[in-house]
């Protein structure tokens, strides 16, 4: 008989109609799935599996993680010798050094006591030092107060100047995984008074005339400054100014070239104090040592701030509820703020006394009265005495002002302004384009951005400040209507434009009552002059510029507080820092959230978050310790929502 090459596995057919035998039932078992003894081992293999492969990936994580922390640190202590490069040799001395460079930009610290820095999420505590180098290659020297590096003891009499070097050392520590790293960085500097470059002996103020030389403060109008260097046998000199570097174009030299001029457009600059440095370079393109001189500006007081915000609030007061009005603004952009004072009338809010100088841009009044707040800028005049600049004013209790500044002008849409397209010409806070927009037509009619469903338009006067010129000889009426939707009429006012080619601001003021509005809805202003008629075809509007800025500032009720937010939490991050997350308010979207760190009083405001559609916020000053955290929503009134939390990771 024959062998099938399919060999035993022929034994188990039957044939069709044949009895069953006992023989079949070995064949089922032979055909059967794995058992149950056998599927649970190869589970228990899958998941040894990958739990390795999970833990390789954590492992993995971690790594980056900490290549990421050295890249940082080895960048931060590169980026502390970068800066000791610019200070001039003679400064860089051991008691002074880390001041000097902490005053850097970038490198203030971040917390009082050790010097610390953050960068990309992980705190660094910086140490510099630095010591003298006496090079044996010209002899040694006496090393008589000389803070010495450990490497260089050789003394000798062959050296009158044997500090020939000076080496810093920046060390750069972190924590991470429970453990303290570190990374080190060293860099020599030569001598200013080597053989390396050519020396600037002297950095002078020549113009304008100063009172005081030596510490010159520039008070005058004057729109060019000139600083002169003192550098023989230069071939070039290069200036900077707060560390930038001027075009050679303003830089020139006498006929000997030792003495090198630099013209510096003072016009453009802000008042303050600015370093002004001065670099020689040989023939060989040598850059000696800067030499560097301080120039103040004191020709303007600062401007009034900017970006008032203001309102009632209900805050703790060492546990206890209690209503209080609060402002806020924006920092000025002068260099020479001392500091800014809030009045409520005639009476100092903040700080507390006038002989204190704050540069907070907020202030609590925990006394507050009806009435309107004023803030202004403190600064030094030419005689040294602290003095304020213009205010800015604010009504913080019962309703707040909106100013729309006209941005475009949307021709013919006087009847929808409400629709979801509609072009948003007038707009809160729009500083204006660099080129001015005018528009001569017999109906102007502004869009205003979307409003929420908790805005409510006060009772009084809504006022329009624009810019007109009339180029005819006869005066032009001009009518001013404030609608909703561009359909239902608020209030209107007519003021009458005199023959004048100069542009000149004109004001408006239209009563207003008490108004409820819907979400979406915008506001619009209309302005009409009969431009047909040869009375008033000459009328030009201006605006959209920097310059002629023409708005309406609308009367607003006061916003209610914000829905608080939900389901915070907190994680602690393997570099140190807390992670919050939390659910965002329902209804109206906030200005932004507001983070307070062990305790809920209006002392412990930590922090905000930076916008109202943010749902997060990165603690990275923990000092290493478990905080407990509370958040609230805070509207653009200032007005605070319930307290969420406490949570802690």
């Amino acid at each position: 008989m024959g062998t099938d090459r399919r060999g035993a596995d022929l034994q188990c057919v039957r044939p069709i109609g044949s009895r069953q035998r006992e023989s079949d039932f070995a064949c089922r078992r032979g055909e059967a799935g794995f058992t149950l003894v056998e599927t649970l081992v190869a589970s228990v293999l899958l998941i040894v599996g990958l739990l390795g492969v999970f833990a390789m990936l954590e492992v993995a994580d971690a790594g980056n993680a900490s290549a990421r922390a050295r890249e940082g640190a080895t960048n931060t202590a590169r980026e502390v010798l970068e800066q000791a490069r610019a200070v001039p040799y003679a400064q860089i001395q051991p008691a002074t050094l880390p001041a000097t460079l902490q005053a850097q930009p970038g490198l203030a610290s971040t917390s009082t006591g050790s010097w610390t820095v953050v960068r990309r999420g992980f705190t660094y505590t910086i140490a510099v030092s630095d010591c003298s180098l006496d090079d044996p290659r010209d002899g040694s020297g006496s090393h008589t107060g000389l803070p010495l590096c450990a490497d260089s003891t050789a003394t000798g009499t062959a050296d009158a100047q044997p500090e020939d070097f000076k080496r810093v050392v920046a060390t750069v520590t972190w924590r991470e995984h429970a453990g303290s790293h570190s990374v080190t960085e060293i860099e020599t500097l030569s001598s200013a008074g080597g053989s390396v470059g050519v020396t600037v002996t002297g950095l002078t103020l020549d113009s304008p005339s100063v009172a005081n030389p030596s510490a010159p403060v520039i008070t005058t109008n004057a729109t060019t400054a000139v600083v002169t260097a003192t550098a023989p046998g230069a071939a070039n000199v290069v200036f900077s100014v707060d560390g930038v570097n001027q075009p050679a174009s303003a830089v020139s030299a006498d006929s000997n070239h030792s003495q090198w001029h630099y013209s510096w457009p003072i016009a453009g600059f802000k008042d303050g104090n600015y370093d002004v440095a001065a670099r020689a370079v040989d023939a060989l393109g040598v850059t000696g040592q800067p030499s560097s001189l301080t120039v103040g500006l004191a020709r303007f007081a600062p401007a009034g701030p900017t970006g008032l915000m203001g309102g009632l609030n209900s805050v703790y007061v060492s546990g206890v509820a209690k209503q209080v009005a609060e402002i806020q603004w924006q920092a000025n952009s002068e260099r020479n703020v001392l500091g800014y004072r809030v009045y409520r009338g005639s009476t100092l809010v903040c700080p507390t006394s006038a002989q204190t100088l704050s540069l907070a841009t907020s202030c609590v009044d925990l006394s507050p009265v009806a009435g309107t707040y004023a803030v202004a800028a403190l600064y030094r005049d030419s005689s040294g005495v602290v003095k304020e600049g213009p205010q800015s004013t604010i009504n913080v209790v019962g309703s707040s002002t909106r100013s729309y500044y006209f941005k475009a002008s949307s021709s013919n849409n006087a009847g929808n302004c409400g629709a979801a397209n509609s072009v948003q010409d007038m707009v809160e806070g729009y500083a204006g384009a660099s080129s001015e927009t005018t528009y001569q037509t017999n109906d102007i009619n502004l869009c205003s951005t979307t409003l929420s469903s908790s805005d409510t338009l006060a009772s009084g006067p809504a006022t329009v400040v624009a810019w007109f010129d009339n180029g005819s000889n006869k005066p032009c009426d001009v009518t001013a209507a404030l609608r909703r939707n561009g359909t239902t009429t608020l209030g209107t006012a007519t003021l009458t434009i005199p023959a004048s080619s100069s542009v000149k601001s004109y004001t408006w003021s239209i009563p207003t009552g008490v108004t409820s509005l819907v979400a979406g809805d915008r506001l619009n202003l209309d302005l009409a002059w009969p431009a047909a008629t040869s009375v008033c075809k000459s009328t030009t509007l201006h605006y959209g510029g920097t310059t002629n800025r023409s708005r309406v500032d609308v009367p607003f009720g006061a916003l209610a507080a914000p829905t608080a937010p939900t389901g915070l939490s907190a994680t602690s991050n393997a570099d140190g820092t807390t992670t919050l997350h939390w659910t965002a308010s329902t209804g109206t979207t906030p200005a932004f959230y507001r983070i307070y760190r062990n305790g809920y009083d209006y002392t412990q405001r930590y922090d905000t978050a930076g916008a109202g559609t943010d749902t997060s916020y990165i603690d990275t000053n923990t000092g290493g310790a478990t905080n407990t955290y509370y958040v609230t929503a805070v509207n653009g009134n200032l007005a605070e929502s319930a307290l969420v939390g406490p949570v802690h990771p």
